[in-house]
């Protein structure tokens, strides 16, 4: 199931109809600017993940985590 050209200009009439011939350049461009943030954001976020990720220290090792118990007292 695809959708083909009848499907398009139905739904582009449909738009027309709602918003009128002058609001879809504007609905156009705001969502191009919203999906341009959500592209820099998640880069963003990919770029900061891969710092930190570079800057913080790697886990103890399983030895030292038993060497650093504290002895119990019976």
């Amino acid at each position: 199931m695809s959708i083909g050209l009848p499907e398009i200009l139905v739904v582009v009439l449909i738009l027309l109809l709602i918003f009128g011939g002058r609001r879809i350049p504007e609905l156009g461009r705001a969502l191009g600017a919203g999906f341009r943030n959500l592209r820099e954001a998640v880069g963003a976020g990919r770029s900061e993940g891969i710092e930190s990720a570079q800057e913080a220290p790697p886990p103890p090792s399983a030895d030292a985590a038993e060497d650093e118990k504290p002895a119990r007292r019976s």
